[in-house]
């Protein structure tokens, strides 16, 4: 299933993406995630090992705003997953995540790709 999410897509917003959308499926495009979902140590790791091999075989169609070279697994690094050694592997906890309607203003800018 994670793997799933770094097959046939063209940018790193669509495997973030992915991966959040099979963490909380509830969450649409109107709405924003206030907190991160937590994995154990081992997802953690591989979810940033595919991140950066994924960024790593795409870098040269990855520029950000200065047109400047994206640092790879940074999208996934800065918003992605946090980790608790606590978790099986393979378990996302959304435990702490609360799930906001974006046109609540006092929504926190996190941010939905």
């Amino acid at each position: 299933m994670i793997d799933n999410c770094f097959t046939n897509i063209r940018s790193q917003h669509q495997y973030f993406n992915a991966l959040y959308d099979i963490a909380i499926p509830e969450l649409t495009s109107n709405k924003r995630i206030k907190g991160y979902p937590r994995v154990s140590k081992n997802t953690s790791e591989y979810l940033f090992h595919k991140a950066i091999q994924w960024d790593d075989a795409h870098s040269f169609e990855m520029r950000g705003r200065d047109g400047l070279r994206v640092m790879s697994g940074g999208l996934w690094m800065d918003m992605g997953f946090g980790s608790n050694n606590c978790l099986d592997d393979w378990i996302v906890d959304i435990s702490e995540c609360k799930i906001i309607d974006k046109i609540d203003e006092k929504c926190p800018k996190e941010t939905r790709f």
